[in-house]
């Protein structure tokens, strides 16, 4: 049996502190590239603000991002249920799994930073349990604790004790008082809360056995399951709701749901869709049209034609189509290029042979016809014809990772109500895919710590309480950052 106890808590109190003092140390020894992500988070943020080796006033922290072309006049909004401290390098995590909101599954574009001009925007669709994309995430979460794990339905004591964390045994009782339980009329299940309390202790009981022996036995395990019993239904199972109740509170952290504004100095996002997406050049290389003259001369007699301009017309054209016919005998190349080759190296032609060549064909077909290639026809030919089996990456995660190889720093979907069909209309989604390029508008923007991925170290700006708490974002808070 798995042991669900999580990891110890971040550095507090003179941890923090301590940490605080060995980012000031590295700072003024000139040694900043010595400052990790990690350094940088369990610091102190107020000992850092009182402590600091540059002006930590709202105009020269505003000077110092300016410097570093950050967009002070567009605000961005970032709606979740997590706190976040940096954003992860987006390689280094598996994207289907991982836990943090940043990265959540199902995105439209890859792993990422996702922002909104719109504030309403990130707080209804993002940070609120009944926007479309966060019940989609709860969707998909009850679908894998009923589908991936058979002992959810057959054996619940074995489901709480492997699959359930401490936290979520020892809260229990809100678990079990949530709407999707008993907001049921007839079908509503009532439970003595004394038979929860059972369990509770009897979980604990077994996570102390657990430390102390190394192993919990059967014997061991019995109370629990005789506790765990007291609060199934009649069919011995979860009462109705309960995967709901368990995947809202996973999905959401708590129901604390928030919106987070940032600035970034992105300078070179790909725009798609709409007749504003990013157009790349490419096809064969273009040859030095005076280098067929004298071919065309050979081809073209004199005397077919009436006087020299007229010749020399002809002979001109001829020698065009003599350098676009051999361009087409070298490798096409330009932007467009690099980004179609980019997106093919990443398929797998063992398992999609066929399908490769006709996306690759697709591709350049394309860029041919038009002199390159608009981002919008790569993003539809690739979703359309491509799909991604077992653990091999999403055709969304390959563009991501296209995007990125070719230096594009930011994804943006102007207008995205017309593909969703939801969310207020003319605001510009962006996905952050430089995670060093964005900061809270308190940062401290310090031009040494620029690489550095952390992004806030605040408490959050929008609580699931209320869009209000929106006002007056990015004023001097006390909160420094970079």
């Amino acid at each position: 049996m798995a042991n669900p106890i999580k990891g110890a808590v971040g550095a507090i109190g003179d941890a923090a502190i301590d940490a605080a003092k060995k980012v000031l140390d590295l700072l003024k020894s000139g040694r900043a590239d010595e400052v990790t992500t990690s350094m940088y988070e369990q610091a102190d943020k107020s000992y850092l603000t009182k402590n600091y080796d540059l002006p930590t006033d709202t105009a020269s922290r505003q000077a110092r991002a300016l410097e570093q072309n950050y967009d002070l006049d567009t605000p961005r909004y970032h709606g979740g249920f997590d706190d976040i401290e940096a954003m992860a390098p987006l390689d280094d995590i598996r994207f289907q799994d991982n836990p943090d909101g940043t990265y959540s599954s199902g995105t439209y574009s890859g792993p990422g930073l996702y922002t909104t001009t719109n504030p309403e925007d990130a707080y209804e669709n993002y940070a609120s349990i009944s926007g479309p994309d966060v019940r989609q995430k709860i969707t998909s979460e009850i679908d894998r604790l009923t589908d991936d794990f058979s002992s959810f339905e057959t054996n619940p004591a074995d489901f709480m004790w492997e699959n359930m964390s401490n936290f979520e045994v020892e809260n229990l009782k809100n678990i079990l008082n949530h709407h999707a339980i008993t907001d049921r009329g007839n079908a509503s299940t009532k439970i003595d809360i004394k038979n929860i309390e059972k369990v509770i202790s009897e979980y604990k009981a077994l996570i102390k056995k657990q430390v102390k022996n190394g192993v919990v036995t059967s014997g061991d395990f019995e109370d629990f399951e005789n506790a765990v019993d007291a609060i199934l239904n009649d069919d011995g199972m979860f009462p109705l709701g309960f995967a709901q109740s368990l995947a809202e509170r996973r999905v959401t952290n708590n129901y604390s749901g928030q919106v987070l504004q940032v600035v970034d100095r992105a300078n070179n996002p790909a725009t798609i869709r709409g007749s504003g997406a990013t157009f790349l050049e490419g096809g064969p290389p273009k040859q030095n049209v005076a280098d067929f003259i004298d071919d065309a001369e050979k081809e073209i007699k004199r005397s077919a034609y009436a006087d020299e301009i007229e010749y020399r017309e002809a002979v001109q054209e001829r020698a065009e189509e003599l350098a676009t016919e051999m361009s087409y005998s070298f490798e096409p190349e330009g932007p467009a290029v690099d980004l179609i080759e980019s997106v093919l190296d990443q398929l797998d032609y063992d398992m999609y042979g066929g399908t490769v060549d006709e996306i690759s064909g697709s591709l350049y077909a394309r860029m041919y016809e038009d002199g390159g290639i608009a981002i919008d026809d790569i993003e539809n030919i690739l979703k359309a014809n491509y799909d991604s089996f077992d653990d091999s990456d999403s055709a969304a995660i390959i563009l991501n990772k296209a995007y990125r190889a070719v230096g594009f720093d930011a994804i943006d979907m102007p207008n995205p109500e017309k593909v969703f069909h939801f969310g207020p209309s003319g605001a510009t989604h962006r996905v952050e895919l430089d995670p060093s390029k964005v900061r809270v508008p308190s940062a401290m923007f310090d031009p040494r710590l620029k690489n550095l991925p952390n992004l806030t170290a605040s408490v959050p700006l929008a609580m699931a309480t209320g869009y209000g708490a929106l006002q007056g974002v990015g004023s001097d808070d006390g909160n420094v950052q970079r």
